[in-house]
């Protein structure tokens, strides 16, 4: 049986709650991982990428890790982050896409895996038939010269904005 995520608020089997904001693809690896932010306690401005497979695993019981509680009635609320990122190099806004032209990118944010630690930066597509979608980079590649070249700032925000989601399998 295949499980289907839902953007909207959901439960851990050990009690907290998160808001799960969609799909993440990961540039290099291409692993699938849900991205999701708590909605309580001390980390509660960050963002979290957990593998697709284990968000839907049975763990303690024969239980799932996470269970739909509620669905959004409108796009997810966001809890923006206390502050825009010091390093001046991860700069929430619209950014251009060198290699495609056509494409363009919110910056959304930078999240960290919940199994390797990887931080990465968030990128959610804002055009075509592809919006909506994340794709994450990894902090070091983002930084790097050649992403510098690829991805063009258009306009700069000073908290992440979410465009509509729309979830694909």
């Amino acid at each position: 049986m295949t499980q289907q995520l839902h953007p909207g608020r959901h439960k851990h089997y050990k009690g907290g709650n998160y808001n799960v904001l969609g799909i993440t693809k990961h540039i290099a690896s291409g692993e699938l991982t849900v991205l999701y932010q708590p909605l309580q306690g001390e980390e509660i401005h960050s963002f979290f990428n957990r593998p697709l497979m284990m968000f839907f695993e049975k763990v303690e019981g024969n239980e799932t890790r996470f269970t739909l509680i509620d669905l959004p009635s409108r796009p997810p609320f966001i809890v923006a982050a206390e502050h825009t990122p010091k390093d001046m190099e991860i700069v929430f806004g619209k950014y251009q896409d060198h290699e495609q032209p056509e494409t363009l990118y919110n910056l959304f944010g930078i999240s960290k895996h919940t199994e390797t630690q990887e931080e990465v930066v968030v990128l959610q597509k804002l055009h075509h038939c592809q919006a909506g979608r994340f794709i994450c980079y990894p902090l070091a590649l983002w930084k790097s010269t050649f992403n510098r070249k690829r991805f063009l700032l258009l306009e700069q925000s000073s908290v992440p904005y979410l465009a509509e989601l729309s979830i694909h399998d």
